[in-house]
């Protein structure tokens, strides 16, 4: 029951990252539109925002009674 709530909030924590790249987004564009634009370089882990996904995804499957399945990633290294 405790492991359900924890994986509800941590879908709720990246829910809320979401609407913020979005509301960034609109932001850029607005940029964009008025000449200001400024490209900001970061790194991000590719592997964590896959899981966050199917964290968010695996509960509308749930609902929907369909099974995720994870592919096996070739090469880690890459």
């Amino acid at each position: 029951m405790i492991s359900k709530r924890v994986e509800n909030v941590k879908m709720l924590i990246y829910n809320s990252e979401i609407m913020r790249n979005l509301m960034m987004d609109l932001l850029d564009l607005a940029q964009m539109e008025n000449s200001t634009f400024k490209l900001n370089k970061s790194f991000f882990n590719i592997r964590e925002v896959i899981k966050k996904a199917f964290c968010v995804v695996g509960h509308a499957a749930e609902l929907r009674h369909v099974q995720l399945v994870e592919a096996e990633v070739l090469n880690e290294d890459a």
